[in-house]
Parts: structure tokens; C-alpha cells; sequence
């Protein structure tokens, strides 16, 4: 094939790829999102205009900037409702969330709870699934997890699990081989910041399935020798549930350091004496 021919076939292909990129780019997955909302939403309150849908943020690329986390938060590009009343009903990717009424979009974001890679826009790498993330999105019940970020009182009704991942982290005696909050012995590892362990430094042996924090701590509690046969904890025997429970208190004990602004009054450090004072 003449040189003449390879250049105009591959300026063709160029000419291609970059027509689909500009197509793609007008067309992003996103829109169809806000597309199924704002059908949703007119059939839902026939009140609702392109106007005032458009006065009120939900066309468009949408960010939440969070200045005291340092957090830029794109999620509600596709979850437009979650912070709308008006949504109770909708769809589950689109329905409003209550809880946002005492933690406002504007003050606390998405990925501070749910994690994730909150600039993303595209569905995988938002919802933290792409290589070099180590903050997927956590789901179902492991969601509870996030209420220990800022919560230091017991929390029986919203995170029931996470209660009892406290109360079985005392009640086995985990700080006679763990250090945590200071106190404890230094036998095992000091299990502060482990609920933001990468899952490259774990030890997964020979295991070849997937990899995330949740898997590892769940099976290393069902059976300590899972991932390393000389394991020197102890295997408490525990089940599903106890297993379960205790994996989502781990989750919640991250290197993240909140604001004080941000804490519950209950939860939040005495201050400190002047220097001097």
C-alpha cells in the first residue's frame, strides 16, 4: 500500500474518532440521567417547568463544593433528586434522601459518607471502581459505616450494625492485642485509620477474587488464617452477622480529621488549654 493511501486512510480514522469523541462529549452519559428525572419529575408535579427546573440546578454538570473538607463533589449530575422533597418517590437512583435534611448537601457533600471519587462523572470511576481508587462506593449495610466518621455516641436506631460492631469490639476484648484511641496493647496492629487501608497493602495470599477493604476484613474475621495461615489472631468463631458488624466498625475508623464545625456537639474534642494558660 502507497504512502498516499496510509495517510488518507488514517486521516479518515482521525477524522472519525475525533467526530465520535465530539459526539460523545455533546452527549455525555450523564444527560440521560437528568433526561429520566425531568420526565419523572414533570409526571410527578405537573408544576415543574424546563424554567424552573433550570433556575433551580438540574441541567447541567452539577459539583458541590465542600471548602472545610476540601471536597468536589459531582454527584448529583446523575442523582439529581437526592436533596429534592420533591423526589420521595422517585426512582432509587433519583429519590430524595431525608437524612439530608440534617446533613445538608452544601455543608457535608456525597463522598464524605458514601465515598467514591466524588470529581468523576462517568459511572465506574465515580462510584470509585478504577484502578488507583481506594475509596469505592460503600454499599448497603455498609453504609453505616460512614455515621462512625463523626459520630462518638451510640447510634441504636440509624446504625444499628455499627453499634454492635462497638460493642463486640469491647465485649472480645480487642484492645488486650489492639491499640485503639490510645488505649490498648500494641500486639496487633494499632487499628487506627484502618477503615482507610488500601487494599494493595493487605496480605490476600493466594486469593485471586476481588479485592476491597470490606472483603478482606469480613473474611479475615470469619477465619483470621484466610489470607495468612500464620495469623495470630484469634478466631472467635464468629457469624455472618457478628463478622458483618464488625467489619462496619472498622470501615468507620478513618485517617480522615473532620472539622470540628462539622462535628455533632456530643461528638466533638473538649477544647484544648492556650499555651501558657
Amino acid at each position: 500500500m502507497s504512502f498516499q493511501k496510509v495517510f488518507i486512510l488514517s486521516s479518515i480514522a482521525l477524522l472519525a474518532i475525533s467526530v465520535a469523541w465530539v459526539v460523545r462529549e455533546l452527549n455525555p452519559p450523564w444527560l440521560r440521567y437528568q433526561e429520566a428525572y425531568h420526565d419523572w419529575l414533570r409526571a410527578a408535579a405537573p408544576e415543574t417547568t424546563p424554567a424552573s427546573l433550570q433556575a433551580q440546578r438540574f441541567s447541567g454538570l452539577q459539583q458541590v463544593g465542600v471548602q472545610a473538607l476540601r471536597r468536589l463533589d459531582r454527584c448529583t449530575t446523575c442523582h439529581p433528586g437526592v436533596a429534592d422533597p420533591r423526589a420521595k418517590e422517585a426512582p432509587p437512583m433519583f429519590r430524595f434522601r431525608p437524612v439530608h435534611a440534617q446533613h445538608p448537601m452544601e455543608k457535608f457533600g456525597c463522598t464524605l459518607c458514601h465515598r467514591g471519587q466524588g470529581r468523576a462523572t462517568e459511572v465506574p470511576e465515580a462510584h470509585g471502581e478504577a484502578p488507583f481508587w481506594d475509596e469505592p462506593l460503600l454499599r448497603g449495610v455498609y453504609l453505616q459505616a460512614a455515621c462512625g466518621q463523626c459520630h462518638r455516641e451510640p447510634l441504636p436506631t440509624q446504625a444499628p450494625l455499627l453499634e454492635e460492631g462497638r460493642q463486640l469490639f469491647e465485649v472480645y476484648g480487642c484492645r488486650n492485642c489492639h491499640r485503639l484511641d490510645g488505649r490498648g496493647r500494641q500486639v496487633g496492629p494499632d487499628l487506627a485509620g484502618v477503615g482507610s487501608k488500601a487494599p494493595e497493602d493487605l496480605m490476600w495470599g493466594d486469593d485471586t477474587g476481588p479485592r476491597t477493604l470490606p472483603i478482606w476484613l469480613l473474611r479475615h474475621f470469619k477465619d483470621p488464617r484466610t489470607f495468612q495461615p500464620n495469623s495470630p489472631m484469634t478466631d472467635f468463631r464468629l457469624n455472618d452477622a457478628q463478622a458483618t458488624a464488625l467489619t462496619i466498625y472498622m470501615l468507620s475508623l478513618t485517617k480522615l480529621e473532620m472539622p470540628r464545625a462539622l462535628l455533632p456537639s456530643r461528638s466533638r474534642p473538649a477544647p484544648q488549654p492556650e499555651e501558657g494558660a
